[in-house]
């Protein structure tokens, strides 16, 4: 699949949306597909006439594999971080969903919540995609993918030994309500209610 295509997508839309200050999450970057993904977040920027330099790259993990369920922890601990820094992203590209479904909960954990006041987009769309959010994201045309794979493979067996083929396949958006415009800035010198030990505004 074309990852670079699927994170351009994924940034701009965000872009569209009036966001300016985005983060990548990703863990470690030394895979193919998550550099990939990087650098068509940086190319989505720069089509924008944005700084790529001004945005947030959170590798946060030294190793290129992890578990769904590291995942989902390194989304909770890079939300949690960048949410509570002097200058917090509105919105995060995550390198796959559930590394996205991460960040939804790290971002509640911090008193936002994911679709109003920041926006997450993933990568994949798995089903707890769908389930969890739901979250928009890139989605990877499985089916395609197999059927194409299961094509070269029935040419292979039904004819003389050839040279294999590579075949990009593009990615397509998915919009579901983790993600909306960019919340409006709030002046300078007004007041901001204080959170409940729950993480939400009093009186809201």
């Amino acid at each position: 699949m074309d990852n670079a295509m699927g994170a351009e997508l994924a940034t701009g839309h965000l872009i569209e949306l009036c966001h300016r200050r985005l983060a990548f999450v990703s863990g470690s970057v030394n895979s193919v597909n998550r550099r990939e993904r990087l650098r068509g977040f940086r190319s989505a920027l720069e089509s924008a006439g944005l700084d790529p330099a001004d945005a947030v790259v959170w590798p946060g993990a030294d190793t290129a594999e992890f578990s769904d369920k590291d995942a989902a922890e390194l989304g909770r601990k890079a939300a949690r971080e960048l949410l509570s820094g002097p200058r917090p992203p509105t919105a995060f590209v995550a390198v796959n969903d559930m590394c996205a479904i991460g960040i939804c909960r790290g971002a509640k954990d911090a008193g936002h919540s994911a679709g109003q006041d920041v926006s997450v987009v993933g990568f994949d769309d798995i089903l707890l995609a769908d389930l969890f959010a739901p979250l928009t994201t890139v989605r990877q045309p499985l089916p395609e993918m197999a059927a194409e794979t299961f094509q070269q493979l029935r040419a292979r067996i039904d004819s003389a030994p050839m040279a294999g083929r590579s075949l990009l396949v593009r990615p397509r958006l998915v919009v579901r309500k983790s993600t909306a415009p960019a919340p409006e800035p709030i002046p300078a010198g007004a007041s901001v209610p204080a959170p409940t030990e729950a993480g939400q505004p009093l009186g809201g």
